[in-house]
């Protein structure tokens, strides 16, 4: 469970956890000119649902932006 409303950490350890999960899913899911992160994001979303939360509007946005930023650096890298 993340505790997004009143803690720090638990905002830190949710974004780094939701970054980790989103290169997994963006690395396997082929050309990264192709994909739309925010639509793969909230398909995955669709699939598993988020992880356990006290703020699950803050847990789709942060886990949108994770996406949204992986993707960012991986196209830089290439």
């Amino acid at each position: 469970m993340y505790y997004l409303s009143n803690s720090l950490s638990e905002r830190y350890r949710f974004d780094r956890d939701a970054r980790a999960y989103a290169y997994e899913c963006l690395r396997a899911a082929g050309s990264l000119t192709e994909i739309d992160p925010e639509a793969l994001a909230r398909h995955v979303i669709e699939l598993e649902g988020l992880p356990d939360s006290d703020d699950l509007p803050e847990a789709a946005a942060r886990f949108v932006f994770a996406f949204q930023q992986i993707h960012a650096e991986l196209l830089a890298e290439d």
